[in-house]
């Protein structure tokens, strides 16, 4: 990936679950923190549909290829946004192209 055209750095976080004795409760825990990447708004009312569920994609965030997964949350600018999906671009070097939604 060109890291010239990297313009941004978020933190990545991941949910994790804990039996409780009043349920399950989730946390956060850091994965990466000022995380280099580019932010770019989408070209376009795109969107992300499975079954009949549709979200808008807030930004299309690309970065080196690190260990992100779906579920995990982006924090950028005191926003947090749910990784909507994650492919592999292996045109002009190897690096993640990850669509954000803000969270609910």
């Amino acid at each position: 990936m060109f890291t010239h055209l990297n313009n941004s750095s978020v933190t990545i976080s991941r949910p994790t679950e804990t039996n409780t004795a009043l349920g399950v409760s989730e946390s956060l825990t850091t994965v990466f923190t000022n995380l280099a990447c580019r932010l770019t708004p989408p070209k376009g009312g795109e969107k992300k549909q499975w079954g009949k569920t549709q979200r808008y994609v807030d930004y299309v965030m690309y970065s080196a290829i690190v260990d992100i997964r779906q579920g995990d949350r982006v924090t950028y600018s005191n926003d947090t946004y749910e990784i909507l999906d994650i492919s592999t671009i292996r045109e002009r070097g190897n690096f993640l192209r990850i669509l954000l939604s803000l969270g609910k």
